[in-house]
């Protein structure tokens, strides 16, 4: 079992409180800086991959439908059927009230 450290040990602080723990204020600022300098030596040894700059790329050339991805084929029957549903609507025509009035 981990035992409290004396009053003059355990850790205050800034606004005079004791600060809950088994390790004392310089304690824990050396384990802080162990764990910063480790990050770093790792930070260092990996550096940052950028190869998802070119599948973005080409990800937004692929055809979509809603959001999702189309095949080619899906993409030029939903398109066809989209100019097909764009020229019935404007052979009819309607009046001021939205009624249709007649068709060619």
């Amino acid at each position: 079992m981990i035992e409290e450290k004396d009053d003059e040990d355990n850790a205050e602080s800034p606004g005079g409180k004791k600060v809950p723990g088994i390790y004392s204020k310089e304690e824990r600022l050396e384990k802080i800086l162990q764990y910063k300098k480790k990050i770093m030596k790792w930070r260092m040894a990996h550096p940052l991959n950028r190869n998802f700059l070119g599948r973005s790329f080409v990800a937004g050339s692929k055809p979509r439908i809603r959001g999702k991805f189309v095949s080619r084929e899906e993409y030029m029957k939903h398109m066809e059927n989209a100019r097909k549903n764009q020229m019935q609507k404007s052979y009819s025509i309607y009046n001021f009230f939205g009624t249709k009035i007649e068709e060619f």
